[in-house]
């Protein structure tokens, strides 16, 4: 993937690099929204009833917040929010083809991202993941040599470390992405956000060194990423990055 360094689509906090106040519209010249892209993705088993990610728990969030960001008329969102099983398969939707669901694999969930991406070469991002989903998230903002407006871990829980012959690795935030790569994140995210919980207390992440915020919340693994406290922060944290 070769794309330039990324001015104006800042992953973070960065419409002062096109010279935009706090208060300017977020218009392009020739009046159009501006691109804004949103990933979001759930951990093991989050696919609800199915294997759809709208029966994720994130989504009516992720919705909401999609189209409060497009009802100002400043913001295009295009979108990949993914789930998945006790199996390899990831299962997503996204906005090139609204509405269907798509099965791949791990690595084909960070080549979609990276192919809405190049759709739209001006695109600010944003990475949403909890559990597996944070992994993910970890793992794409590394991968995807992109920089992001925010990243967003919620629980983070390793794929690799956490499995049921390695217990132990269920109770840390994802030991197998390295300090350097962790550096590397801390780099490209302009702002990154992890919530963290202990009350499920075989399965839970913890502070991340190397993010900006570590947030500790008061639920168990599997109700965290619906979580309101969690999901105003976000909200609030999207809106920062994007105001710049």
């Amino acid at each position: 993937m070769k794309h330039s360094p990324l001015v104006t689509v800042l992953v973070a906090l960065a419409l002062a690099a096109c010279g935009r106040s706090p208060s300017a519209s977020r218009l392009g010249a020739g009046g159009e929204p501006e691109k804004i892209l949103l990933a979001v993705m759930g951990g093991n088993t989050s696919c609800g009833s199915g294997s759809s990610p709208f029966g994720l728990s994130m989504f009516g969030p992720f919705d909401d917040l999609r189209k409060n960001l497009e009802a100002s008329g400043d913001y295009a969102v295009d979108y990949f929010v993914s789930c998945h099983n006790s199996d390899p398969a990831v299962h997503f939707t996204a906005s090139d083809v609204p509405g269907q669901v798509f099965t791949t694999d791990f690595a084909g969930a960070q080549a979609k991202i990276d192919r809405l991406f190049d759709a739209a070469a001006d695109h600010r991002a944003i990475l949403i993941g909890h559990s597996y989903g944070g992994w993910l998230a970890m793992k794409s903002a590394v991968e995807l040599h992109e920089n992001l407006a925010a990243l967003v871990t919620i629980d983070p829980i390793s794929r690799k470390t956490c499995t049921i012959f390695t217990p132990s690795g269920c109770t840390q935030a994802p030991t197998d992405i390295t300090h350097d790569d962790r550096l590397e994140i801390k780099s490209r995210a302009a702002r990154w956000l992890n919530f963290w919980q202990d009350k499920t207390f075989y399965l839970h992440a913890s502070p991340i060194p190397e993010a900006d915020e570590n947030v500790k919340e008061n639920a168990q693994h599997t109700e965290i990423d619906a979580l309101g406290d969690v999901w105003t922060r976000l909200d609030r944290l999207v809106k920062s990055a994007l105001r710049g």
